[in-house]
């Protein structure tokens, strides 16, 4: 049946196992989320501890190519783990669900407490935290809930579009510009349908009942989210949304369509007859009923199951020393819920697709201030007794608030100063935006105010309705100190607002030109898109797109650095322009022109600011290549520090060294050839550094420095062929020019322990002193 050269490669499969490879590092971010709650991780380490002990590792060694490993080696194997931890829990930090101290020790923050309990993706989280608002709609939840990353896998099958662009046409609530091969998509006009009661297809059926399955998870997280800043409607309206779910329904629906077999028609009949809840049914005489109703015996069976198992629950409380009651001391309330009727197990909801049990959330609130006072969630047997508590909010607070709004946005700092206090420093004007006094005195400039309530304490990450920070205000409005001040208490100077804009694009869409160079400076990220996939360079108008692709005053930023002006530099430089070239001439870079005129200082500035030590300018020339032509020896140093490339070539082949030699920089070719620098590389006219040497007393030294270095790097590495090769009288006793380490100390520190012995006694027998004493 097959060729006999075939046989021992199907045999393979027939006798051997196919070995299953792990998929843990697709998932990892929701694993670590999960092991950080519960504190089996709690550091760095721990989290790469715990990956030694899963099958990812195993298979990493056994398939690397699967895992995108170029090699096993102890060393390789390290520093993917170290890259895929340190990825992994920066995404977790970025989507708050932890928090990284001392960029060592990990901590759950409350997002990530509640992806852990209801098992959630930490992208669904972070979409709720960034989405969800104090005044949000059904609608509005019900696209964000369809949103969830939960819903990335639901089917989209062949010729389902159509379908389901035909299936949108009947459901409340229309979708705009929406692309029906979207699974996201797929899964709100599923849910829509499924709370209308629209008969579906098997195949949609059964996306729908896994849809189903996983919102009732997905919604209690957006309850915990949505209470966890106190915002009460819109914590109702979600625990609403659990029971339409449940029983098929939308909010506006009338309670009678719970009960089974109601049809619209009984639903009306009922309507009519003034019977509007289960309550009004339960009570009707039965031949009444049964008329009203008019179902046969077994349908009235179903009604009566349901209407005798409702739930029927009397509520009592009590505020003990309610009389002694003071502004901001804890009330506690003891409540009393007692059940009138039979528990009945699970729910009757016969359109969900799985057995739930009865759940229950008791609720105080502030209606008024739209603020949820104390939450609990629990289950009620025959009587259970439960105690909430809460702060008690200060009388006559709401005026105090509007007088303190008032004074921050006039910049009354004598009147702030009067009405502030610990309670107020960060309370929202809950009959506007949800704005601070701090998003009030920002955005309207008041700088003695912002400095007063910082010094205060004020919460610069605090958020108003629009997911706006103090920032935003004062971006947007162009008030440079304010932002500044901002900055200096560390506001996030990325910070998204809910429609994804930051402060940077604010200020460039507004012309605000000083603010964007402020922000810019503090490390503002031009390349952000907003929710319509604009970012700040897309949104900057004329003034302020030269600020962010770095052309702003680019000739005065050059200059500084080559006069060494470090106040005017510091005044100009961002990331934007670090790296700019200038417009004419050689094109260099600050970095060029620093190096070449000797400015230390500023090379030092640039470099800390992110300055590219590999950057060319026209000729192919590196820094490096400057400051050893003009014999910059410190500048020199510093750029190799920094990673500066010491056989870095220009556009005719010239290195540094070439430079350097040529120019008789004996103190930089020393330099140089200590860090691996190459005499023997010819440029373009087929021209060492020896052939360039400015002379023959040069041209030996550099040539005895290099063999020496090498000797030194030779031992270093182990390399017996290379020591045997570079060994002399001259090389034996070669000291490091810097730290006076002849080939002996650095033997005794050689990575190659195997050939230490052997190196030893080549040197001494050649005459290497072992008396010689390094400068260390």
């Amino acid at each position: 049946m097959c060729l006999s050269t075939k046989k021992d490669f199907y045999k393979k499969f027939l006798y051997e196992s196919i070995p299953i490879e792990s998929h843990l590092d697709y998932y990892l971010h929701d694993c670590f989320n999960a092991e950080i709650v519960t504190k089996t991780i709690e550091n760095k380490q721990d989290a790469i501890d715990y990956l030694t002990w899963t099958l990812l590792y195993r298979r990493m060694t056994l398939n690397p190519n699967y895992y995108n490993l170029q090699n096993v080696s102890h060393q390789h194997l390290s520093d993917h783990l170290s890259e895929l931890v340190e990825n992994t829990l920066q995404n977790l930090e970025q989507s708050k669900c932890i928090t990284i101290e001392n960029e060592v020790d990990l901590s759950s923050l409350n997002l990530g407490m509640i992806a852990a309990y209801y098992y959630i993706n930490y992208r669904t989280i972070e979409l709720f935290n960034k989405s969800l608002t104090s005044n949000i709609k059904f609608h509005t939840l019900a696209d964000i809930i369809s949103n969830a990353a939960e819903y990335e896998d639901i089917p989209i099958r062949r010729n389902e579009e159509n379908i389901l662009k035909q299936l949108s046409t009947h459901l409340p609530n229309k979708l705009t510009n929406v692309k029906f091969n979207d699974p996201h998509v797929k899964t709100n006009l599923l849910l829509q349908a499924y709370l209308s009661r629209i008969k579906l297809s098997s195949e949609l059926q059964k996306d729908t009942d896994e849809i189903l399955i996983k919102a009732i998870r997905l919604i209690q997280a957006c309850v915990d989210v949505l209470s966890s800043n106190g915002w009460s409607s819109s914590a109702l309206i979600a625990m609403n949304l659990i029971q339409m779910v449940t029983q098929a329904m939308w909010n506006k629906d009338s309670y009678l369509k719970q009960i089974p077999h109601f049809t619209n028609e009984i639903i009306q009949r009922c309507i009519d007859k003034k019977i509007e809840n289960i309550y009004d049914l339960i009570e009707m005489q039965d031949n009444q009923r049964m008329e009203l109703l008019q179902l046969n015996t077994l349908e009235l069976s179903d009604v009566a199951h349901f209407c005798n198992h409702y739930p029927n629950i009397e509520l009592s409380y009590e505020i003990p020393n309610k009389d002694n009651i003071i502004t901001g001391s804890l009330i506690n309330v003891n409540v009393t819920l007692e059940r009138l009727n039979e528990l009945s197990g699970s729910i009757i909801a016969p359109l969900f697709p799985q057995k739930r049990q009865e759940g229950w959330w008791l609720v105080i609130e502030d209606s008024k201030t739209n603020t949820l006072l104390s939450i609990k969630r629990l289950t009620i047997q025959d009587k259970t007794e439960i105690v909430l508590d809460f702060i008690a909010p200060s009388m006559g607070m709401n005026e105090t608030l509007k007088e303190l709004f008032e004074a921050c946005r006039n910049g009354d700092l004598v009147k702030v100063k009067k009405l502030i206090s610990p309670e107020s420093i960060n309370a929202q004007d809950v009959l506007g935006r949800k704005s601070t006094p701090l998003h009030f005195s920002s955005g309207f400039g008041r700088k003695d105010v912002v400095e007063y309530l910082l010094n205060q304490n004020a919460n610069v990450h605090m958020k108003d309705d629009g997911g706006l920070i103090p920032l935003h205000n004062a971006a947007s409005f162009g008030h440079a100190e304010v932002v500044q001040l901002l900055l200096n208490y560390h506001s996030d100077v990325n910070a998204l607002d809910s429609w994804n804009f930051s402060p940077l694009a604010e200020a460039a869409s507004k012309g605000k030109v000083d603010v964007c160079l402020i922000l810019l400076q503090h490390g503002a990220d031009p390349n952000i898109k907003n929710s319509d996939g604009k970012s700040a360079l897309d949104l900057a108008d004329s003034s302020t797109r030269p600020v962010l692709t770095g052309e702003y005053r680019k000739d005065e930023l050059l200059e500084a650095a080559r006069s060494g002006n470090e106040e005017k530099l510091l005044s100009l430089l961002t990331l934007a322009n670090v790296n700019c070239h200038a417009s004419d001439g050689r094109k260099s870079t600050p970095l060029h022109l620093a190096a070449g005129y000797n400015r230390l200082a500023i090379c030092k500035i640039l470099l800390e600011h992110g300055a590219d030590v590999l950057c060319k300018d026209k000729g192919g020339l590196v820094p490096l290549h400057n400051a050893a032509s003009y014999g910059h020896y410190e500048v020199a140093e510093l750029l190799i520090k920094h990673g500066a490339h010491v056989n870095a070539c220009d556009l005719w082949q010239y290195t540094p060294i070439h430079e350097a030699a040529s120019k008789s920089r004996i103190d930089v070719c020393t330099l140089l050839l200590s860090h691996g620098a190459d005499p023997t590389l010819a440029n373009c006219h087929g021209k060492t550094t020896l052939d360039v040497a400015a002379s023959r007393e040069l041209r030996d030294r550099i040539l005895y420095e290099y063999n020496g270095y090498s000797f030194l790097d030779a031992i270093h590495n182990g390399d017996m062929s290379r020591v045997k090769k570079l060994l002399t009288n001259e090389t034996v006793n070669f000291r490091h020019f810097k730290t006076g380490d002849s080939p002996l100390h650095v033997a005794c520190t050689s990575s190659a322990a195997k050939h230490r012995r052997q190196i030893f006694d080549i040197l001494i027998r050649r005459g290497a002193l072992i008396n010689a004493l390094n400068t260390a």
